[in-house]
């Protein structure tokens, strides 16, 4: 038998900073882990819990859309903060309303 000598993992850029995750054992930058430790799809398995990239709230998985393009599974809003419209689009959507209303009752 052989012993790989080749290093875990490929070096980057110096600035790019890796970890390795407690329960996947996979290394990965310190973006993707959701804390010191532990990384955000092995986070999600074990207790069930997002953090929303909106309102930065940890929430229960049933809080937030499926979303199978992202890789665990969910959407990164909770489904809160993507039904609320921010302000500027309720002022555009009251104000096209009022005008609309406005030419409404003059015909």
């Amino acid at each position: 038998m052989k012993y790989d000598y080749r290093p875990p993992y490929v070096e980057r850029d110096s600035n790019i900073k890796i970890r390795k995750c407690k329960k996947c054992l996979e290394f990965k930058k310190t973006e993707k882990l959701e804390t010191k430790s532990i990384c955000k799809i092995c986070y999600i398995k074990e207790r069930g819990k997002k953090r929303c990239n909106k309102c930065h709230i940890r929430k229960e998985v049933h809080y937030f859309y499926k979303n199978n393009s992202n890789n665990d599974g969910y959407c990164s809003k909770c489904k809160g903060c993507v039904q609320k419209p921010s302000k500027n689009k309720q002022k555009q959507y009251s104000k096209k309303y009022l005008e609309k209303l406005k030419k409404d009752n003059n015909l």
